[in-house]
């Protein structure tokens, strides 16, 4: 292949966890680095999965075939498992000899790999953030150097065994600055300013590989250069795709808030730990400048902070490996709140170990502080993910069942009947409301819709009546009460929901495929269709 570059195709795959407005920037920041790197190289991005029509892939599976690429990369999240070797098989048959190189990234390939190997002997997986890697890789196909089994952080199957080579692997691309392509569309812009966790330590988390903690913020420039790329898009409101945008460096969240700010009239959501909310043991004058540091993010633009709270019991806090209590936990949510910022709580009141005192434990915490506004989902079960710290728990072993690819997790039992039975209550209700919430919470998230905000806040109100009186039922055998809260909580969601749809409609200026989405996951409702008059 010497002589001339190669020409590239990165593919981001969707499934049913990623928004259909979702960006793929996983994609567009590998392009990117390619073009800078191999500038003779050509390189296309492409879309398959979710909203994106079934023909537009077979026209590009056609394509694949007919040689015109050399080198097919797949961006694999969770959830596009079946996807992923549907598309790989297909590219086969079509194909033949003029097969390209397949390169995998992202989630599934890096804990999965050998599902791909499966499919296609002669695949490449590049594991954690693979800029630095794809480059390797694309040198090695033009040149044969340096070896494949020499680059670090990438696997292949030799000999139908699994090989990966470490060394030098890192859990960031250290020095990058290349602001990624942005691919043309009605999507939801993210943006990089850092890559990793600083604290990387909760039980039921999977880290990229190498150093768990590893947390880095990226050059400035980087930032100050993608947002004058999102202003040229008529971008207004984005998200910071960090795990950690504060990790150790609050100075360097500071600057970031000041090149929004200096950029336009623009607003942005962000990930935080609670942690690094609230200064543990800094007293009165840390909690002061805190929260002018707050104060001064609100004013730059930052306007939702998503913090992964999971629970509000002590006991399982410590189980989940916060290393933070209930009572910190809330204050760090609440000082968001007070500095008029909007907070999204992830929640986990669902594990195998959950006691009714500790389900009893989060609903009045959620209660007495009012939090329960904020929850992101009240009825969201633990995943046991493959590689996790949990997973090597001796009290869960007779606990785990089977294990869902897909998902990349182990399902599980609970260890307490009477959890188990406050569980189904609650999900053979939110089984129903879950794909129209989900679908108004993307609304909400994206296009800052007010009418999408009172109907996320309602639904979250209905849940946390529901799970109570779910608690109730069992504990006290209030079975009736349970049943009235249900159709209750039906029609106050059918009414929610509803009120998303006649807004939009008649709007007529949000995406049509946001609407159809919603619509779908109403239709498929049971418990709407029982409402008087409650018909899209």
């Amino acid at each position: 292949m010497s002589g001339r570059g190669l020409r590239v195709l990165l593919l981001q795959l969707y499934g049913a966890k990623q928004p259909v407005n979702a960006e793929p920037l996983s994609v567009g920041s590998l392009a990117a680095f390619v073009k800078h790197e191999l500038p003779e190289c050509e390189v296309d991005l492409g879309l398959v999965g979710g909203p994106w029509p079934v023909a537009e892939r077979r026209l590009m599976v056609q394509r694949i075939g007919d040689g015109g690429y050399d080198v097919v990369g797949l961006s694999v999240p969770q959830t596009t498992l079946a996807l992923a070797r549907e598309l790989l098989a297909e590219m086969r048959r079509t194909s033949r000899d003029r097969y390209p190189l397949v390169v995998l990234g992202h989630a599934l390939p890096m804990y999965a790999a050998q599902d791909f190997f499966e499919v296609d002997p002669g695949c490449v997986v590049v594991q954690g953030w693979g800029e630095v890697a794809l480059v390797a890789v694309l040198r090695w196909h033009m040149s044969g150097y340096p070896a494949l089994h020499e680059i670090a952080g990438v696997m292949t199957a030799r000999g139908g065994v699994v090989a990966v080579n470490t060394a030098g692997r890192s859990a960031n691309s250290n020095g990058l600055d290349i602001v990624p392509l942005r691919v043309a569309g009605n999507f939801f812009r993210r943006v990089e300013s850092s890559r990793g966790c600083h604290y990387g330590r909760c039980t039921f988390c999977t880290r990229p590989p190498g150093d768990p903690r590893a947390w880095q913020r990226l050059p400035l420039a980087r930032v100050e250069a993608d947002m004058r790329t999102l202003t040229a898009l008529g971008v207004s409101v984005f998200t910071f795709a960090d795990e950690d945008f504060f990790g150790d460096d609050m100075d360097g969240a500071l600057a970031v808030n000041r090149i929004v700010s200096e950029t336009g009239n623009m607003t942005y959501s962000v990930s935080l730990r609670a942690d690094n909310i609230w200064p543990v043991g800094g007293g009165a004058e840390a909690l002061a400048a805190r929260k002018s540091e707050l104060v001064e993010l609100r004013k730059g633009g930052l306007r939702k902070v998503f913090i992964g709270l999971e629970s509000l019991s002590d006991s399982q806090l410590k189980r989940y490996g916060k290393g933070i209590n209930a009572e910190t936990s809330a204050m760090a949510a609440k000082l968001i709140l007070d500095c008029d910022i909007d907070v999204e709580l992830g929640f986990i009141p669902f594990d195998p170990l959950t006691t009714v005192t500790e389900l009893a434990e989060n609903v009045n915490a959620l209660r007495r502080t009012g939090l329960w506004s904020a929850v992101g989902n009240i009825f969201v079960e633990l995943r046991m993910q493959m590689g996790s710290p949990l997973m090597r728990s001796k009290r869960l072993e007779n606990l785990v069942t089977s294990f869902d690819k897909e998902m990349m997790s182990w399902d599980w039992e609970f260890a307490d009947s009477d959890v188990a039975e406050v569980h189904r209550l609650c999900m053979s209700w939110w089984s129903s409301v879950n794909g129209s919430y989900w679908a108004i919470r993307n609304i909400e998230r994206t296009l800052l819709s007010p009418v999408a905000r009172i109907a996320e806040v309602s639904i979250r109100q209905a849940s946390v009546e529901v799970l109570e009186a779910a608690i109730y039922s069992v504990i006290a055998d209030k079975t009736d009460e349970f049943a009235d809260c249900v159709a209750e909580a039906n029609r106050r969601c059918a009414e929610a929901a509803l009120a998303v749809v006649r807004n939009m409609s008649a709007a007529a200026v949000y995406p049509q495929a946001l609407i159809e989405e919603l619509v779908r996951s109403i239709d498929g409702a049971v418990p709407f269709g029982d409402v008087d008059g409650m018909v899209v």
